[in-house]
């Protein structure tokens, strides 16, 4: 099996050494690409000047009853 699909072994028998080394390579930048995304400053040795930017959350404002609210009276 090669990142999640499984090869039929006459077709990986038939496939070129060289394509299955690169196969393999590929693999293993995958799986360390993988490892990293996960990565910040709070589980790794990053600075947190390079963590991602904060997702703003939808806040509910203190105009929600009206009080504030201004318009004609």
């Amino acid at each position: 099996m090669i990142a999640g699909v499984e090869i039929p072994p006459e077709n990986w028998e038939k496939t070129p050494a060289s394509v299955k080394e690169l196969i393999f390579h590929l693999e293993q930048r995958l799986t360390t690409i993988e490892e990293r995304l996960g990565l910040n400053s709070k589980n790794s040795s990053q600075p947190p000047s390079k963590d991602p930017p904060a997702q703003k959350k939808a806040s509910i404002g203190s105009t929600q009853s009206g009080d504030n609210c201004v318009g004609p009276t």
